[in-house]
């Protein structure tokens, strides 16, 4: 890593290979030592190296690491048809730097290939914890400014797409990390664990396949056509023309019948008002009546055990007639598929959405009908798990969740 922020940063003419067809794809792995408290739940380097390993032959990949500069690794170059030295680079990386210059990396990962075009995208895949650090004389605050107004818009208009991957939960810096992927066409992603961070690296490589090119059309010479005589329908042309209609007509109907009975509604709930919640990946259920406040406070009906939830979390309620959740004030924050909750503004739960909160995800299911069930699967490295005590509705006894005053923490 001897190459300096100032070098990164000076401009460079970037690396042309000719004759590639494949993608173009710059990794940016953070290499601070904040990095070591992540790396062991994600199995990073393990996960980055099945992904190289992925790559086809004719894509070419570049590396760049960056702590309190920005160092390029591996300059761009064709995977081939063995990848087995690119993977052991990215499987030997070390994670001991002082400081995350995410600004430095972006200017030097943005300029690594010739400009972008639609048919030959550049993708970078920024991995990092979100904790923007960077060395003096230089100040953390200084390099977000010049990122946001210089960096990025200069990404943006070279055709290149950054990808972002914020490890490390509540400690991420969600709204700069997303207004980056947001600014260049991009995706983020905030994954809990392993098999989430795996599943994001497969569905790139499945949305970024290249298409094959169709072969060019060789131009023969046809003779000039001659219309056949016109000849007015018979009966059975009309009786095929009719069945023709009679068909569209029943595929259309088929597809509106299929529609209706797959449409998105919302969640059903029970007759009690009560949702039953499954734990995973030890598959305890427990039913909690509506309205229920989530947190570590002993009243919760799934108390919390993750040190960074408050006392009093999330709120799950009904809401003319829907299944809201609602962030009261928590001081980490709660998040539905990847966007982080306003404050105290209830959100509508349906079919298929994620809830995180600390520690823990909710995934709503999409048959939600008679067991009205959310799932819950606990983060990779902090399971905690609740005995079942019953899987009957509860009676007027039974424990239900408080309602609790907005801005609770």
């Amino acid at each position: 890593m001897a190459a300096s922020i100032a070098q990164a940063q000076a401009p460079a003419e970037p690396v042309a290979v000719s004759g590639a067809s494949g993608r173009r794809v710059v990794l940016a792995i953070d290499g601070s030592g904040s990095m070591q408290q992540t790396v062991g739940g994600y199995a990073l380097s393990e996960t980055l190296g099945n992904f190289v390993a992925k790559l086809q032959p004719d894509d070419e990949m570049g590396v760049v690491v960056f702590d309190d500069r920005a160092s390029i690794v591996r300059a761009p170059a064709r995977i081939g048809a063995d990848p087995a030295s690119a993977v052991e680079q990215i499987r030997q990386l070390p994670f001991a730097g002082q400081h995350s210059d995410i600004p430095a990396a972006l200017d030097v990962a943005c300029r690594m290939f010739p400009e972008a075009s639609a048919a030959q995208p550049v993708d970078v895949l920024l991995v990092t914890d979100g904790i923007v650090t960077v060395r003096a004389p230089r100040d953390a605050a200084t390099a977000v400014a010049d990122m946001e107004t210089r960096i990025v818009p200069q990404c943006a208009s070279a055709g290149v797409r950054v990808h972002v991957i914020g490890l490390g939960g509540s400690k991420v810096r969600h709204e700069v990390l997303q207004s980056i992927a947001e600014a260049t066409g991009g995706r983020s992603e905030f994954p809990l664990g392993a098999d989430r961070l795996s599943g994001f690296l497969d569905a790139y490589l499945a949305e970024s396949a290249p298409q094959p090119k169709p072969a060019p059309a060789i131009a023969q010479a046809q003779p000039p056509a001659v219309a056949p005589p016109s000849e007015p329908p018979t009966s059975q042309g009309r009786g095929w023309i009719l069945l023709g209609v009679a068909a569209i007509v029943a595929a259309v109907l088929a597809l509106a019948i299929w529609w209706w009975r797959h449409r998105p509604t919302d969640i059903k709930v029970g007759a009690h008002g009560v949702i039953t919640l499954r734990e995973m990946p030890s598959g305890a259920e427990h039913s909690v009546r509506l309205p229920a406040t989530l947190g570590r406070s002993p009243s919760s009906p799934i108390p919390l055990q993750d040190r960074e939830a408050s006392r009093k979390h999330v709120r799950l309620e009904m809401l003319d007639g829907k299944l809201v959740v609602v962030d009261l004030g928590s001081a980490n924050g709660s998040f539905v598929n990847g966007a982080r909750l306003e404050e105290n503004v209830p959100r509508v739960l349906r079919p298929g959405d994620r809830l995180a909160v600390p520690g823990q995800e909710f995934l709503v299911r999409p048959d939600a009908v008679d067991a009205d069930a959310t799932y819950i699967r606990q983060d990779l490295d902090r399971t905690f798990v609740r005995p079942n005590p019953s899987m009957a509705p509860p009676t007027g006894a039974s424990r239900t969740g408080e309602t609790l005053k907005p801005g609770a923490g």
